[in-house]
């Protein structure tokens, strides 16, 4: 293997034989090649989406819980011709339907930040 793509470990050592600027404390020195950990943003982001920021993670477990029970309350009688729940016929889906975006927005951007942090 070419180890300038697959690095290996040093068994004895417990290391591996990256160059000590590509990894800082488990953090990549450079995020998706542009937001190197010198950026101001990306510092905001760190610790924004930090494992210590408890209101982050309690908000996006909050937002999986209820993105939950919304699916769970899809109304099967209504449905269109490929037996898919419709949102014309009832009010409740389509007010699914329209929850679904904004979570769907919400996941996005937790995972954006959670890229750019790591």
């Amino acid at each position: 293997m070419n180890s300038e793509i697959h690095p290996t470990t040093d068994t004895d050592k417990g290391q591996c034989d990256l160059p000590s600027d590509i990894v800082i404390d488990g953090l990549v020195d450079r995020s998706l090649g542009l937001f190197s950990l010198d950026l101001p943003l990306r510092k905001r982001i760190i610790k924004f989406v930090s494992p210590s920021s408890s209101y982050f993670d309690t908000s996006i477990l909050a937002a999986i819980f209820l993105n939950s029970i919304i699916l769970a309350c899809v109304d099967y009688r209504f449905i269109d011709e490929n037996y898919q729940p419709s949102a014309d016929l009832s009010l409740r889906n389509n007010i699914i339907e329209k929850a679904e975006i904004l979570f769907t927005v919400i996941f996005a951007i937790e995972s954006l930040l959670k890229i750019i942090a790591y």
